[in-house]
Formats: structure tokens, C-alpha cells, sequence
């Protein structure tokens, strides 16, 4: 596990959802999962303020281990609303992008976030991902150019 995550407090999550990924037969631990889950969202952003470098490596674990579970789909969209000094929001829209890419919610909702997100970091990621993602979608070119 990176240094920069101990630092940050959250390493010990990440490493027990790393642990839970390679189960074979995760029906049988439904409740630690849970416990799992509800402990990263608790614990993501408060009390800690989580370094861009940490908050990549964690929506991008946790994307990527529950990549069919829409509560953590939810919960990454829910990241949206944290505060612009954090940088969850973005690092979520990333982790969305790349993970239910196959979605087709996926692209309206990147399309909305590019256009009405308060947070310009967002906004740039959206944008980020919208072309690299969707460049033949065919409105692509007209979001860009508006």
C-alpha cells in the first residue's frame, strides 16, 4: 500500500476491500462488505482531507472492486456535492467514466455535469472524459464547441 494512503488515514479500508476483492464467494461475507462500504464512505473525506494522489487511488480501488454495485455508483455521484476543496468530486467523475462507461446513463450524466456543475474541476474532468470515453459519440463535437 502507497505511503501517501497511511498518511491519509483510509490505507487499512482499502486494504481490507483489496482483501474482500480476491474472495472467491462473496455472498458469504455480505456483512463484512457492507461494513466495508459504509466504512469508506464514512471515512473518505471526514475527518480526513484526502490528498488528490489519495482520493485517485481510492475511487479508483473502490470503482474498480464493486464496479456492479450501483450503491457505490451512487455514493461516487453523491461525492459530486462535496466541497470544491476537496478532491473527491473529481477523482469520482474519473472513477464513473472509466468503470460503467457501458452505462448509457453514464454519458447523459457526464453531458450534464459538463454543462451545469458549479465545480469547474469537475467540469474539466467531464470534459476529460467525455473525450476520452465518447470522442465518436455524435454530439461530442457540439458539447465541446459550446
Amino acid at each position: 500500500m502507497n505511503d501517501y494512503l497511511y498518511k491519509e488515514g483510509v490505507s487499512h479500508i482499502l486494504l481490507a476491500a483489496e482483501c474482500f476483492s480476491d474472495v472467491r464467494s462473496r455472498n458469504e461475507l455480505v456483512g463484512i462488505e457492507k461494513q466495508i462500504i459504509e466504512k469508506l464512505k464514512r471515512d473518505s473525506e471526514y475527518p480526513y482531507r484526502l490528498s488528490e494522489k489519495a482520493a485517485i487511488v481510492l475511487t479508483e480501488t473502490v470503482a474498480e472492486i464493486w464496479k456492479g454495485n450501483i450503491e457505490i455508483l451512487s455514493w461516487l455521484k453523491q461525492c459530486l456535492n462535496l466541497s470544491d476543496a476537496s478532491y473527491l468530486p473529481e477523482s469520482a467523475v474519473r472513477a464513473i467514466a472509466k468503470n460503467w462507461k457501458d452505462v448509457p446513463d453514464t454519458l447523459v450524466w457526464l453531458k450534464f455535469h459538463i454543462q451545469n456543475d458549479g465545480n469547474s474541476k469537475v467540469r474539466c474532468d467531464a470534459i476529460r472524459e467525455l473525450v476520452n470515453g465518447w470522442k465518436r459519440a455524435p454530439d461530442t463535437l457540439a458539447i465541446l464547441k459550446s
